[in-house]
């Protein structure tokens, strides 16, 4: 698909096509976004848990699992700005400008490195992390910048409204999955076992009765919300996935009709220049 997309580029910038070269830069931008960013979010929220499965045993300890999960959060917190610098240095190399790309990676990596003495003495390895992060961040954003001058079409209401959707979208999702264990679950536990606490602290049998009532009620709707959120989580999962699979493919398909009628446009005119040689 990359080579498709860069080849599409590369037509609409040689046949000056600004819209043709807009709509296939942003579709595919928002595309890698609506993958990208909640995973992103997904990482943030759920680190510490990757963490622990994946690298938890032996001499890691839980020192390490914090640092680990930290340096984590940083990078994740760039993923979207390591997704996007490609495919706008593609945009810049399609309309032959490979200077301004170098340019910015430079400055870039000058305050990645600048940031590291700075950060360093306050946030320990953490400290990696978040200045390459900064330095990511600011590549994407100066190449972005640059590429809206460079083209001749650049709708950007239109691109910031549909990445603004995904972001909106991917922050409600990260403060539920975030807040609901504290909120739900824990709120709830501790109500109904304060109640059977009462009971049972109390020599009054019907008050006795309450709270063995509250106490398997609190047990059993922790495992059935526990429950519920599994389904969920699959079946979310399951949704996902499977859009996912399908707009690729029809992004394909768009893609490579796309190509073949450019091609073809081109053959025309070549034939056309032929002719009246």
């Amino acid at each position: 698909m990359e080579v498709d997309v860069r080849s599409i580029l590369s037509l609409a910038a040689a046949r000056k096509d600004g819209e043709a070269f807009f709509e296939t830069l942003s579709s595919t931008a928002i595309r890698t976004l609506f993958f990208v960013v909640p995973v992103s979010m997904l990482f943030i929220v759920f680190r510490a848990q990757f963490v622990r499965i994946i690298l938890g045993s032996g001499q890691f300890n839980w020192e390490d699992t914090i640092l680990t999960f930290e340096a984590l959060k940083w990078f994740s917190i760039s993923l979207f700005a390591q997704s996007l610098i490609p495919l706008f240095a593609r945009g810049f190399f399609a309309l032959k400008n490979t200077r301004t790309p170098l340019y910015i990676a430079l400055s870039s990596e000058v305050v990645h490195i600048a940031l590291l003495p700075v950060l360093i003495p306050s946030y320990g390895v953490s400290a990696l992390a978040m200045a390459f992060s900064i330095g990511s961040i600011m590549n994407c954003i100066l190449l972005y910048v640059f590429l809206k001058r460079e083209s001749s079409v650049w709708r950007e209401r239109e691109f910031t409204v549909r990445v603004g959707k995904i972001l909106l979208a991917t922050l409600f999702a990260g403060l539920f999955f975030g807040l609901r264990p504290l909120l739900v679950s824990y709120g709830a536990a501790l109500g109904w076992h304060a109640l059977a606490f009462a009971g049972w602290s109390s020599g009054w049998l019907p008050l006795r009765v309450v709270g063995a009532v509250a106490n398997g009620a609190a047990t059993g709707a922790h495992w059935l919300e526990s429950a519920i959120g599994f389904a969920l989580s699959c079946g979310a999962i399951v949704v996902l996935v499977g859009f996912l699979i399908r707009r690729l493919v029809l992004h394909h398909d768009e893609v490579a009709e796309t190509a073949a009628a450019l091609a073809r446009e081109q053959q025309m005119r070549a034939q056309a220049e032929l002719s009246r040689l």
